[in-house]
Parts: C-alpha cells; structure tokens; sequence
C-alpha cells in the first residue's frame, strides 16, 4: 500500500507540474492572440516566431512529464523484481550483480514467473509501452520514429515524427497509473514471500 500512496504522490506532482506549465502557456497564447487582433505584428512569420516560445516551452514540459513517468515506472518494476533477483544472485558464484542490470525483457520474464503474470495482459500496458517508445524516440532521435520498431510508422519505412498534445499525454499518464496499479494489485499476494 505504502508504494502505491508514494507514487500516486509522483503522479500528482507531474500532473501538477503540467498544469502550471498549461496555464502559463495559455497565458502567453492569450496575450499572443490579443496582439495579433490588434494588428501589433506585421507579417504571418513574425507572430509565428512570437508562438514558437510558447509551444516550445509546452512540448518540453510534456516530454518532461513523460520521461519522468516512463522511469518511475522502470524504477518500480525493477523494484519488484529485486527480491527474486537476490535469491537467484544468491544461488551463484559469478560476479556480482543488481537488478538494474537486467535486460528489459529479463527483468519482466522474471517477474512473470515469479508472480504468475502477464504484464503485457495488466491494464495500462500499451500505454507504457507506447510511452517508453515516444520518450526513447525524443531522446535518441528527436521525436523521430523508428520503423523497424514502431507499429504505427508507416509501410514505406518512412520516419515520421511523434507530435505530443495535452490529451494524448494526459492518456499516457493515465494508462501508466493504470499499470502500476494493476501490477502491484496482482503481486502484493506473492510479495510476502518475494
């Protein structure tokens, strides 16, 4: 229970985060468009240089947001994944190692089995997905998507661009909450004995 309140705690502070962010923006894009209605720039480019501080300041904040929940919930199945991790260190003789070590798909087969579940079968779990693809995407590539890996890029194998918007990082962070809780749901029977 004491995990859950602790990263409901994260979620609210990203969401409280992003609504600042919002309605600073909106702030700014309030005044930009009362300046344009009263004829303040003098060509299509000039007012688009005046928006182009706003919405970067948006997408970054969104991105933020997102890569902040993409690691806290690495952080949390790494976490739940150490105590099975230990006893089976404890069995070796080699190097020693941690949790974090583990590959991605490691680290979930050994909590599958360890807890008897399926974490692609846990509510939310597109959505973390999805969102740790989008977050590597920015960080390795600008945003750009991979079309040897990402579902929705298209047949051409032509690299499109991953556009963020309040609604679809909002959903995001939902689906991750969504996730997190159906994951400790599903192993807090099995923790006692992790």
């Amino acid at each position: 229970m004491g995990a859950l309140i602790s990263i409901d705690i994260e979620f609210n502070e990203v969401k409280s985060f992003l609504e600042r962010v919002y309605r600073s923006v909106d702030s700014e894009y309030q005044n930009l468009i009362s300046r344009a209605q009263a004829g303040e720039f003098k060509d299509p480019d000039e007012e688009a240089n005046a928006l182009f501080s706003p919405r970067t300041t948006e997408n970054l904040a969104m991105r933020a947001a997102l890569n902040e929940i993409s690691s806290l919930v690495e952080w949390e199945v790494s976490a739940l994944g150490a105590g099975p991790f230990s006893k089976a260190q404890l069995t070796k003789k080699n190097k020693l190692r941690y949790v974090w070590d583990l590959k991605r798909g490691d680290l979930h087969k050994l909590i599958e089995s360890h807890y008897g579940i399926k974490l692609d079968d846990l509510p939310g779990s597109k959505e973390v997905e999805d969102l740790r693809r989008i977050v590597n995407a920015f960080k390795h590539r600008k945003g750009f998507k991979d079309p040897r890996k990402d579902r929705d890029a298209d047949e051409k194998n032509t690299f499109g661009q991953y556009e963020l918007d309040r609604a679809t990082v909002s959903n995001y962070l939902d689906g991750a909450r969504k996730f997190l809780g159906a994951l400790y749901a599903q192993c807090k029977p099995n923790q006692e004995g992790a």
